[in-house]
């Protein structure tokens, strides 16, 4: 009998390959004249650079960064060879497992570090960023990484406010003046394996803010903020992006 084992990651416990790993000996204590073939595989959280250090031919690069709470780190990414396209995994910098459960909190946490990691790879000449958004800690809609990447979130005192899920109901306005200019030649592509809405009973507050330290006031207050920014988005750029799924 072959039995082909391609597990996702289990999600702030195992990676992909570590799943793969206890199915394929628990298959061979119970089906001892079994073969099985493993691949770990991930849908763009937790595991997606060992699937590609397995699957693809490219270079794993270091740099300096920060997790969602801001605390310094080094992170990872992958260069594909012969190509101008980087994978970024959002958890390696602002994921779930790299904050303790009694630290979680979507209020505070930011996208920042993961900026960070993408203008190390615009620095080494990436023209396309695949971005795996899965295994977030944060629920700032990716504010962080426009901070990280120039732009600055302006509250109705003119002031810049810090980039996190309780600041998005401060948001008066986006400047984009001092945006680095290579963000806009560059070709993003999100790795997401999900269809929520933005706002509403199914939207990412209510279905995911949980898992990352919300109570329900919080969950509450981080809708309220997802609905300001979408306002200030579809005002400022004539985007209505809540109507994305």
């Amino acid at each position: 009998m072959n039995i082909l084992i391609i597990p996702d990651s289990f999600k702030g416990s195992l990676t992909s390959s570590e799943v793969a790993e206890i199915m394929g000996e628990k298959i061979s204590q119970i089906f001892p004249k079994s073969t099985s073939h493993i691949m770990p595989f991930s849908d763009g959280g937790e595991g997606a650079l060992g699937v590609l250090e397995d699957h693809a031919l490219g270079t794993f690069f270091n740099c300096d960064a920060h997790d969602a709470l801001g605390n310094f780190i080094k992170a990872s990414y992958f260069v594909f060879k012969n190509e101008n396209s980087a994978w970024i995994e959002l958890s390696k910098t602002s994921g779930l497992k790299k904050i303790k459960k009694k630290n979680r909190n979507p209020l505070k946490t930011s996208t920042i570090g993961t900026g960070k990691v993408i203008v190390d790879a615009l620095d080494r000449g990436c023209s396309k960023i695949y971005l795996g958004i899965g295994g977030s800690a944060t629920h700032d809609l990716g504010t962080g990484i426009i901070n990280a990447l120039g732009g600055k979130l302006i509250d109705s005192r003119g002031k810049e406010v810090f980039p996190n899920g309780g600041n998005l109901i401060n948001i008066e306005t986006i400047d984009l003046s001092k945006m680095d200019p290579r963000v806009f030649e560059t070709k993003f592509i999100i790795a997401c394996d999900v269809q929520n809405s933005l706002l509403g009973r199914n939207g990412s507050a209510h279905t995911y803010a949980k898992q990352k330290g919300a109570s329900q006031e919080m969950i509450n207050q981080l809708e309220k903020g997802g609905r300001n920014f979408t306002d200030v988005v579809e005002h400022r750029f004539g985007k209505k992006i809540d109507r994305i799924s």
